[in-house]
C-alpha cells in the first residue's frame, strides 16, 4: 500500500500549473492560469497542504478527490479564524489547481482586517538617514519626499533607450 503526502499532492497539483522562466505579462490567452512565481508557487502549495491534511484527517480523502461541497465546507471553516488574505489565497489555489472549469464562490472572513498604514515616520527616515552614507541619505530623502517605495527609486535611476518603438 502506498503512502499518501498531503504536501507531496498538493506540490503535484500546483506543478501541474506552473511555468517559470516566463513574464505573465507575455502568456498567451490560452496560458493565462498558470503560476510563474515562485513565491505564489509556494503560497498555493501551502494553503493546499493545510486543506489536504484536514481531508486525510477528517475522512480519509486525498486531495484528488476533493469535492465542491467539500471545498465549501472547509474555506466556510477557516473563514471563521482567518484573515481575509488566508481565505482568498485556499480559494484562488483551489480555483487555479483543481476546480478550472468550475469556479468557487467567494467566502467573506468573519475575522475583520484593519489595514495599517506601513509607510515610514518622519522619525524612521531621520534615522535612517543620519545613519546612512551621503548618497544613500540623497536617495532615502528623495524617495520618501516624492512618496516612492526603494524599488521605484532604483527604477527611475535606471537608463532606458528612448528611441521610439514602431
Amino acid at each position: 500500500m502506498k503512502s499518501y503526502s498531503p504536501k507531496i499532492a498538493a506540490q503535484m497539483a500546483v506543478r501541474r500549473n506552473t511555468q517559470h522562466g516566463t513574464s505573465r505579462h507575455k502568456l498567451s490567452e490560452s496560458a493565462a492560469g498558470l503560476v510563474t512565481s515562485v513565491l505564489t508557487e509556494k503560497a498555493h502549495e501551502s494553503a493546499l497542504t493545510v486543506l489536504a491534511k484536514c481531508l486525510l484527517k477528517l475522512n480519509g480523502r486525498h486531495l484528488k478527490n476533493v469535492t465542491q461541497a467539500e471545498s465549501l465546507d472547509y474555506l466556510y471553516s477557516i473563514a471563521k479564524s482567518r484573515r481575509q488574505s488566508t481565505v482568498s489565497l485556499a480559494r484562488q489555489a483551489l480555483n487555479l489547481h483543481i476546480f478550472k472549469n468550475d469556479q468557487l464562490p467567494f467566502v467573506q472572513s468573519e475575522i475583520p482586517t484593519e489595514p495599517q498604514n506601513r509607510a515610514y515616520t518622519r522619525r524612521q527616515i531621520e534615522l535612517l538617514t543620519a545613519s546612512a552614507e551621503p548618497d544613500l541619505a540623497l536617495s532615502i530623502k528623495i524617495a520618501a519626499d516624492a512618496g516612492l517605495r526603494a524599488m521605484e527609486l532604483l527604477t527611475i535611476g535606471k537608463p532606458t533607450d528612448l528611441t521610439p518603438s514602431n
